[in-house]
């Protein structure tokens, strides 16, 4: 990069700093003859790579390179660096550089990964803030090829990186200005409501006045600018600066917020990346979405941040560690180490239910002393023992805390099965943590074991052994007694299975008494890296996405079990090409932004938002063209659907009638569809789209603030404009709140009315073709309604009553502690009672919101006042509901009151 003379007068005046016309740099050779030396070279092997030394750096050694302090020392001018590093691409893994920056030894952030193309590949870092005084291990900067552990497969494949060259160029550029940028939303995820912002800090870190020109930008996941702004900075020397830029993003997905720094001579001088996302929140209050995730908290990973992502995502779920070995560290001796407690606090903060895992052994008590990693599973009784007493005071030290407890992970395999216990072994173990914990926690579930081959005929044959085991010795199989019910892995790439090999395993579990037990799938998950035929394959973060949403949505729609954990919330680490590194929704905790959304995140943010209200779940059609679930609220006004087509090419047609839809992409992108006035035509591809189908209705949403109720109403069937006559009476009969409203633009009305402690208050809205009462309590939360709705006409002061071809009864009851309740209908004239019916819940309709009966309206036409009420019963009149009462008027009508 040529150096501009004008720009050295503009920005240095001040400085009384000689520059060189051009760039300097340094090199090594692993030949020899370079100007860039290799501290300790005696010390690391060379090869030959294509005729061509090459030095040979691995096993987490650091290769440490200093450049001479003749061409650099210190970087008072903070010149640009550039340090390239020339490679074989072979094997697997990542390599990483560490310099001296003016902040001390600092990683660079963006790791270079080895996916083993057997080419030579060259890796250049560039570097704006160097200092390069010695202060890495003696030298300036180091190159690290670290050896992971994770799976055998990554052993398997590793090998140390050759490296034939690396250089250091030292641009004639100062970077005078650093830049960080930050956001109020964790991850840098903006759900809905969040304001979507970063606050830019600048510093010039010189002695003298600088300007800098400066670039915001916002790209897609593919590159394209979706937001740019331009501005000009000028700097007094040691100045500092903060702009707040919002970004101006308004389609859900994942983003990437650029600031890029230039001198008066359009030379490059800085370039900062932070990742950013929009995404849908799905935090539905009362619903359980029935998805769930493993976090790895209990790694001493931040929780707090990561629990709210969860809970807004609509991730009402955690499956968590609470390690034995940690937990009781001395004999009998009880420590909640502050990770397990944190994410115990976090969680409860969130709202969000815990499954704690129980694991793993405990070398206090286990025979296999020498086996540090306590993956021996209790197997005798004075080991079963140990284990129950674990869980007990577990248990006992987070009271209300935690939901379920999981009886150890995947015993069926050797790698957390070290001393090979047996299938009845550890049904034995289940049922000494039963005998436990039972009677002093009988609202906690037992489930077992995390089998990890759930959905293969080995994990079966070994699920089978342990599921009829004789765990009491009176000659019958009995762990069903002893546990609420069995938890599965499975990694699967063909969500068709869930029906094949998912059956078998209910099945199966059917036949030793387990039909009404749950079924928790505790891991399930997709991860970007696979490897496939000898070479590493990069799936992709979209693709792992898609999988996600549609092997969830298959869960779900299938009733494959009760709760579905999804493995796991961020990376495991910073390499693509490291599989077991990989499954997260977000990125991982050592990322430059921690726990920065992934696209899996936001697809599944949007999954819940659009099903994650839903309870019933239904397949429609289910085929490689084509699969469509249907998922309806239980309050029967919304309908979910989940498409996709696993060849790509599948056409599906939505029949409507007066409902309203809205088509969503995978991550809850408006979308749309032709519509031929019957039905809508969904062309469906491989990503999942959705339709979300509402029925018009009438809905009060009601909550507390600052000592007054305030009422949200949406009328479905009201036109804009339209008048509402709004009563409220406390529960001695007084009216509180009077006033005559008007429907918005967008259907809905809004007031608010002061509320006493301990009272409950009776709302009524009447209008032109429905009246409805809400009965509330003093914190806002609605007990019951009851509608009153004219077919064929309206109600109210407009016109008769009588006039109707029928009236419609509408009740809904909002405390599901009310599972049976009366309706009454009564005719009154001169005060006298002429005409009355009791109708039964269950001579209703249920639609799956409300109940609904319809009734012939010549039953009120001699009466002056018609009556409508909710009891919990006919025998005991206790009245949900104040009611609604029609009183008719002196033009014929009925007015509501």
């Amino acid at each position: 990069m040529r150096f501009k003379l004008r720009t050295v007068l503009i920005c240095f005046a001040f400085l009384c700093i000689s520059f060189s016309v051009s760039a300097q740099s340094a090199e090594y050779l692993p030949s020899g003859g370079g100007t860039l030396s290799l501290i300790g070279e005696k010390g690391f092997k060379k090869t030959s790579v294509s005729g061509k030394s090459a030095v040979i750096i691995g096993d987490s050694a650091a290769a440490v390179f200093n450049v001479g302090d003749d061409m650099i020392f210190g970087n008072a001018e903070r010149k640009k660096v550039t340090v390239s590093v020339t490679y074989l691409d072979e094997g697997g893994g990542f390599f990483y550089l560490t310099y001296d920056s003016f902040s001390g030894a600092k990683e660079y952030s963006d790791f270079e990964e080895i996916i083993g193309t057997q080419t030579v590949k060259t890796r250049s870092f560039t570097l704006y803030d160097a200092k390069f005084a010695n202060s890495v291990s003696g030298g300036d900067f180091s190159v690290t090829m670290p050896k992971r552990k994770y799976t055998t497969v990554a052993d398997a494949y590793y090998k140390p990186l050759k490296v034939l060259n690396v250089s250091v160029e030292i641009s004639d550029e100062s970077c005078p200005v650093t830049v960080s940028a930050t956001t109020k939303s964790p991850g840098n995820i903006f759900f809905d409501g969040d304001v979507r912002a970063f606050d830019v800090s600048f510093e010039n870190k010189f002695s003298v006045d600088a300007d800098v020109n400066v670039k915001y930008e916002a790209t897609g996941i593919d590159g394209s600018v979706v937001f740019a702004k331009t501005d000009v900075l000028s700097f007094s020397a040691g100045g500092k600066e903060e702009v707040n830029i919002p970004v101006g993003v308004k389609k859900y997905g994942v983003y990437t917020f650029n600031v890029y720094l230039t001198d008066n001579g359009g030379n490059d001088i800085g370039s900062y990346s932070y990742k950013f996302s929009v995404c849908p929140a799905a935090n539905y209050e009362g619903y359980d979405s029935q998805i769930g995730i493993c976090p790895h908290f209990n790694w001493g990973r931040e929780c707090d941040n990561g629990t709210y992502i969860i809970k807004n995502a609509g991730i009402d779920h955690i499956r968590e560690g609470y390690n034995w070995a940690t937990f009781e560290w001395k004999k009998g001796y009880y420590d909640e180490k502050p990770a397990m407690k944190n994410y115990l606090d976090a969680a409860e903060k969130y709202g969000i239910d815990v499954l704690a895992l129980a694991a793993y052994g405990n070398t206090l008590y286990s025979p296999k002393v020498e086996d540090p990693s306590n993956y021996d599973i209790p197997n005798t009784n004075d080991y079963r023992t140990a284990y129950a007493n674990y869980v007990y005071n577990m248990l006992d030290k987070n009271r209300g805390r935690i939901k379920v407890v999981e009886i150890w992970n995947e015993p069926d395999i050797p790698g957390f099965n070290k001393n090979n216990a047996t299938p009845e072994d550890c049904a034995r173990l289940v049922k000494a943590v039963y005998d436990r914990i039972h009677t002093d926690f009988p609202d906690v579930e037992i489930c077992a074991f995390a089998l990890a081959n759930a959905y293969n005929s080995k994990g079966l044959e070994w699920l089978e052994k342990a599921v009829k085991t004789d765990t009491d010795g009176d000659g019958e199989y009995d762990l069903y007694k002893y546990c609420d019910g069995i938890s599965v892995h499975h990694y699967i790439g063909d969500v068709k299975r869930i029906s094949t090999d998912g059956e078998k395993l209910k099945t199966l579990l059917a036949n030793y008494g387990f039909a009404d037990k749950k079924l928790y799938h505790t891991e399930f998950g997709y991860t970007e890296t696979i490897r496939s035929n000898g070479k590493w394959v990069y799936r992709g973060e979209e693709k792992q996405a898609s999988f996600l949403v549609k092997y969830a949505s298959t869960l779900r729609a299938k009733k494959a079990g009760d709760l579905f954990f999804i493995y796991d919330f961020s990376n495991d680490g910073p390499a693509e090409n490291q599989p077991e590194q990989n499954f997260g929704l977000v990125e991982g905790a050592m990322a430059d932004v921690p726990y920065a959304a992934k696209p899996a995140l936001i697809a599944i943010a949007n999954m819940n938002r659009v099903i994650g209200d839903c309870e019933a779940g239904e397949v429609v059609c289910d085929g490689n063209d084509l699969a469509v679930y249907k998922f309806t609220k239980d309050t029967g006004e919304k309908t979910g659907y989940v498409m996709f087509s696993e060849n790509g090419s599948g056409v599906y047609n939505l029949y409507v009638t007066d409902e309203k839809v809205i088509f969503y992409d995978m991550y809850g992108n408006e979308i749309l569809f032709g519509f031929d006035g019957e039905k809508y035509t969904v062309d469906v591809g491989t990503n999942p789209v959705y339709a979300v189908v509402y029925t018009p209705r009438d809905e009060c949403k009601m909550y507390l603030e600052n000592g007054r109720i305030v009422v949200n109403g949406t009328f479905s069937f009201g036109d804009a404009g339209e008048k509402i006559g709004a009563k409220v009476f406390d529960k001695n009969g007084q009216l509180v709140y009077l006033n005559q409203l008007e429907l918005s633009d967008e259907n809905t009305v809004n007031f608010s009315f002061s509320a006493k402690n301990g009272e409950e208050y009776t709302i009524l809205l009447g209008m032109k073709s429905r009246t409805s009462v809400y009965v509330t309590s003093a914190e806002g939360k609605g007990k019951a309604k009851i509608s009153i709705e004219k077919n064929g006409g309206e109600i109210g002061d407009l016109f008769s009553l009588a006039s109707a071809e029928s009236i419609s009864i509408c009740a809904e009851i909002f405390d599901r502690a009310v599972d049976n309740f009366t309706v009454a209908a009564a005719a009154y004239k001169n005060g006298a009672l002429c005409e009355a019916r009791l109708i039964n819940k269950n001579d209703m309709a249920f639609d799956g919101r409300r109940y609904t009966l319809e009734i012939a309206s010549d039953t009120f036409k001699d009466a002056d006042t018609a009556g409508f009420y909710i009891f919990n019963s006919a025998d005991t009149i206790m009245p949900i509901d104040k009611g609604i009462k029609l009183v008719k008027t002196k033009q014929g009508g009925f007015s509501a009151y």
